[in-house]
């Protein structure tokens, strides 16, 4: 699970600090839909909206909220059980992106403060 939010993160390039938050959205619903995923959600649900066509069509906007809507009546459909699951499986997700931010950033700081270092000698 580590490797995929690595890799998820990778995708984008931190140039300013928008681009970060941006980012951090995305992949923040990705591995939302992930959770859901896993969850067995999407055997009774669809995805849709301006979200999914960013991710599934490269859509150049981005959207801050998740549209689903059920495939068909059902009234034995009940969203806490597949709530339960998901939560698990996003907080652990979550944790893992956390730490993967905070690596990242102990990298970039220290290669400011040789740069710095070096900087001075010269």
């Amino acid at each position: 699970m580590s490797g995929e939010v690595t890799s998820l993160l990778k995708k984008y390039p931190f140039v300013q600090l928008n681009d970060r938050i941006n980012a951090l959205r995305e992949v923040i619903q990705i591995i939302a839909l992930k959770g859901l995923a896993k969850s067995g959600f999407f055997d009774h649900a669809l995805f849709y909206g301006g979200t999914a066509l960013r991710i599934f069509y490269n859509l150049d906007r981005f959207s801050e909220d998740l549209d689903f809507s059920l495939m068909r009546p059902n009234d034995t459909f009940r969203l806490a059980r597949i709530l339960t699951s998901f939560y698990k499986s996003f907080a652990i997700m979550i944790s893992i992106l956390l730490l993967t931010i905070r690596k990242r950033r102990k990298r970039q700081i220290s290669s400011k403060q040789t740069s710095r270092v070096i900087y001075r000698r010269i």
